[in-house]
């Protein structure tokens, strides 16, 4: 029998080039997808979040922490305490059962946000019996040095200091980055005990923008800028607490004229 070789030759060829696209295509499925696998980090330590007044029924405030974290070490680590568990059986919230949790669970981290009045005696007692406990602060509603002093962190927005200012919450986003930047921000204290506060606070807040954004458009997305809490009293700044400003293109000059 007469087999038309040339023929053979190009249907062979053919057949090899779709199976080259097949496996190239294959391989940069699976790239992408150990990528994604590499992206999600799993949470190991135990957290516990408390959302004050202002922002414990803000709809999907831990949506960034489940995008970098795997929910699965989310669900398994992260404890919320909200103004709601406080307020269950009074009116006025019941601060204490910050320290009744921590005394009854294992908690490697606290992020609030929101901290209530009346709190700052409790997070003190927590920090006085428990000192391996980190505690960041995000924007308290308590007073400042109970915070500053139980808190490796304290974080607050330049409008929020505004005695006129009666919404404290802010954009629901901005928040939802924000507790993100500061769970990481508590693994900086760990991670890089070497690094000062503002440092630590800083390499979080950015860390967020990145996994949240991606490179490329990070920058142009953290309109914010960082500078340390100026006590009205002594005119001292704070060591680890910081205002959180709005940068804007007509202010960005003067802002970076602050002291630092």
């Amino acid at each position: 029998m007469f087999y038309d070789t040339s023929m053979f030759r190009q249907k062979k060829c053919i057949f090899c080039i779709l199976l080259f696209s097949v496996l190239l295509f294959s391989c940069g499925l699976k790239s992408k997808h150990d990528g994604d696998k590499q992206s999600e980090k799993i949470l190991t330590a135990d957290v516990l979040v408390i959302l004050g007044e202002a922002f414990y029924e803000q709809d999907n405030i831990l949506k960034y922490i489940i995008k970098m974290y795997t929910p699965q070490s989310v669900s398994d680590h992260i404890h919320i305490l909200s103004y709601a568990d406080m307020t269950a059986h009074s009116k006025q919230a019941r601060t204490k059962v910050i320290k009744e949790y921590v005394d009854e669970h294992t908690t490697d981290y606290i992020i609030s946000m929101g901290l209530p009045e009346g709190a700052g005696r409790w997070m003190l007692a927590v920090t006085e019996k428990y000192p391996d406990i980190i505690s960041i602060a995000l924007l308290p509603e308590e007073e400042v040095l109970p915070v500053q002093v139980s808190s490796a962190i304290v974080v607050q927005r330049a409008d929020a200091l505004d005695e006129e200012s009666s919404d404290l919450s802010g954009r629901v986003d901005d928040n939802r980055i924000l507790l993100l930047a500061g769970l990481l921000a508590a693994e900086n204290c760990v991670q890089m005990p070497e690094k000062e506060p503002r440092e630590q606070l800083n390499i979080g807040i950015n860390t967020a923008y990145r996994a949240i954004f991606g490179n490329e458009i990070s920058e142009s997305k953290n309109t914010y800028t960082l500078l340390p809490y100026i006590d009205p009293d002594s005119n001292i700044p704070a060591y680890n607490h910081f205002i959180l400003f709005e940068k804007h293109p007509m202010e960005e000059k003067s802002v970076e004229q602050e002291p630092s």
